[in-house]
């Protein structure tokens, strides 16, 4: 399965982005 589109509208993008790569161990491929 493969995700096209996703988006998540967050307040403070570098505690999400902290929260989504580093805890969860996500990868940011493109904003």
């Amino acid at each position: 399965m493969k995700y096209l589109h996703t988006m998540v509208r967050v307040t403070d993008i570098d505690a999400s982005l902290d929260f989504y790569c580093n805890k969860l161990g996500l990868t940011e491929t493109r904003r």
